[in-house]
């Protein structure tokens, strides 16, 4: 009986000699070397299975996988490749080769799956040579958070996405003011795609099979061929890799003739994707439509106004375009500006106050259907037509209605209904902030009319302090480009070509043409500052551009800091980044208060808030962007 006992101890020692000594031989071959195996399981021909030790990734080995006993284990991965969700593991041992497949499963916390991803979309990812590919098939299991998949082999293992979805598919509405509008759609890069796809359509739940292809592409794309304005377009977009192409992205839409921002002298205007229209600011003239006289610090809903699709602030009133055509008004109308007929008023009462017309809520404009885009100026509102023509009604002290009439002061000449601006056909887009109006033409050219003061016009004049009118409109020399973008500053005016130039003329006294100069521009100047733009805008002595990579850049009058660019200097005649923004998709230009739209549907200001026109609830002025307080537009 004590042999017997004194044997089976024997044998248990030798066992457990044998499993440390399996341990180190393994631990010293090949791939394996210098692992750490502390944790380890021995597996032999039976089959097992093996957990790591946080247990969210597993290994379930069927018997007869392993043609001997074999130490298993599952560590917590480092210095994977940027791909995954969630975390990796290193399955060892890294050399081995099993008989069958095994199954390893790796469990998730659905707060780590990017926005616009489904679980049902997630399969096992496996590293080679430092770049992430897909495991397939991979078998989701939403209910428990676990994604499971076949392997005969190991290596670093985590979750990824199949065929690598494109996820924050995004599409906005570019180039505002114009007829032939554009949509630009964008989408988060994913890792392994080496192209990608788009597919679109007029009706809501577009795929691969209904929708129209566009090929070979990347982020940020623009599409800009026979879009209608008003009409609702969606989008999706796939991923295309070594593994073919990959199941589709969540959908999107955009509406192409929606204008979302749009900044006055002191106040602002916002579109919501429901179609009512929110103001804030400076409102002594009824200009935010809210039905009194009353600064706003925050947004305030507009009265009495929907479906709308574009907005335009100017000085004293504001705009709304109707997806039916028709024009909207409200603010000050001394000088017409609200277009509804009402008789121009001018001059002081008999207590020798200064007479103010004014209507604090929504009017139809007369006269005027079929509009695509509009502008408003110093008290000037301006509309393109759908046959090409160009209308404006209010304020004609400058010749800024372009009807040829020189015979013209603060106290005549205004028009209380639109008048047609002469000689112009086949405008496609307008431009228009304080007296100066630019228009494109199908053809490329560029023209101008109004107040010519500092050369805005392009046309190698200027005017000088005078405020000779300019009434009819004149070409912008060597501007040619069908698909340009125009744009106009308080004095200056700007051109984005599709080329992808950056064009600008006109007043440059506080740096605002970013050609590194302080040297008033007659004619266009290429800017080489500036470059890989998709919108550029223009206040009083500054100009705001924005990238496609999503950063905002401003040039000008920087005093006290408002450039946001986090530069002490009073004028900044080179483009500077704006600190602190990014994934911005829109930009416009208050007098001297910025406001962007960023990605996720919020609106940033920065700049003066003597009014409240940065709409964060405060009258203190930003040197940096600020969030408008509201909810997000779309």
């Amino acid at each position: 009986m004590r042999m017997v006992k004194r044997s089976s101890y024997i044998v248990r020692v030798l066992h457990v000699v044998i499993l440390f000594c399996s341990i180190a031989l393994l631990s010293s071959c090949g791939s394996t070397e210098g692992v750490d195996y502390s944790g380890s399981f021995f597996i032999g021909p039976e089959g097992g299975t093996v957990t790591s030790s946080d247990g969210k990734a597993s290994v379930s080995i069927p018997a007869g996988a392993l043609a001997k006993k074999t130490v298993i284990a599952i560590k917590p991965a480092s210095g994977v490749p940027a791909g995954n969700i969630g975390p990796a593991y290193e399955f060892l041992p890294g050399d081995i080769n099993f008989l069958s497949p095994v199954t390893v499963s790796i469990s998730y916390d659905e707060s780590v799956i990017p926005s616009g991803l489904n679980e049902s979309d997630l399969c096992v990812g496996i590293v080679v040579n430092s770049i992430w590919y897909q495991i397939t098939p991979s078998v989701a299991d939403p209910q428990n958070n676990i994604i499971s998949s076949d392997v005969i082999s190991f290596s670093r293992l985590g979750i990824m996405s199949t065929g690598s979805i494109p996820t924050g598919v995004n599409a906005f509405p570019d180039s505002p003011r114009r007829d032939n509008s554009r949509i630009t759609i964008r989408w988060n890069p994913v890792m392994d795609a080496a192209s990608y796809n788009i597919y679109w359509s007029t009706t809501p739940g577009v795929s691969k099979v209904s929708g129209n292809k566009i090929s070979n592409v990347t982020s940020p794309y623009t599409h800009n061929k026979g879009l209608t304005n008003g009409t609702t377009y969606y989008y999706i977009v796939t991923a295309v890799n070594s593994f073919g192409e990959s199941v589709e992205s969540l959908e999107t839409e955009a509406t192409p003739g929606r204008v979302y921002i749009s900044g006055g002298d002191s106040h602002a205007a916002a579109l919501k994707k429901d179609g009512t229209v929110w103001t804030w600011g400076h409102n002594a003239w009824g200009q935010l439509g809210d039905g009194s006289m009353t600064d706003r610090t925050t947004p305030v809903q507009v009265n009495d106004l929907t479906d709308v699709i574009a907005v335009a602030a100017g000085r004293t009133m504001t705009m709304a375009l109707k997806s039916d055509g028709t024009v909207w008004t409200w603010g000050l109308n001394n000088y017409g500006e609200l277009g509804d007929g009402s008789t121009v008023t001018y001059g002081k009462d008999a207590d020798g106050k200064y007479i103010k017309v004014i209507r604090n809520v929504p009017g139809q404009v007369v006269g005027l259907n079929g509009v695509v885009a509009i502008a408003a100026g110093r008290s000037t509102g301006i509309a393109l037509k759908n046959d090409g023509t160009v209308w404006a009604w209010g304020e004609n002290t400058y010749g800024t209605l372009g009807d040829g009439n020189t015979n013209v002061s603060l106290t005549s000449g205004s028009s209380a209904t639109p008048v047609r601006v002469i000689g112009l056909t086949d405008s496609v887009s307008i431009a228009l902030k304080r007296s100066h109006i630019l228009a494109l033409k199908s053809d490329g050219t560029v023209w101008a009319w109004g107040h010519n003061r500092a050369g805005q016009f392009g046309n190698g004049e200027a005017t000088g302090d005078a405020n000779s009118p300019g009434p009819v409109p004149v070409q912008v020399s060597d501007m040619s480009d069908p698909e340009a973008t125009i744009a106009t500053g308080y004095w200056h005016s700007m051109a984005l070509k599709s080329d992808g130039t950056v064009w600008t003329w006109g007043d440059n006294e506080a740096g605002e043409l970013c050609d590194g100069t302080l040297i008033n521009q007659l004619t266009p100047e290429k800017i080489t500052g500036l470059y890989d733009l998709s919108a550029i805008e223009g206040g009083e002595y500054y100009t705001i551009s924005l990238k496609k990579d999503g950063t905002a850049w401003m040039c000008g009058n920087n005093s006290s800091g408002f450039l946001g660019i986090g530069e002490p200097k009073e004028l900044i005649s080179t483009p500077t980044v704006v600190t602190g923004l990014s994934d911005v998709i829109a930009i416009t230009s208050g007098k001297y208060s910025p406001v962007v739209l960023k990605r996720d549907g919020t609106l940033w200001a920065w700049g003066f808030n003597n009014k409240g026109q940065l709409g964060d609830g405060t009258t203190t002025p930003g040197a940096a962007p600020v969030q408008v307080l509201m909810d997000p537009l779309f």
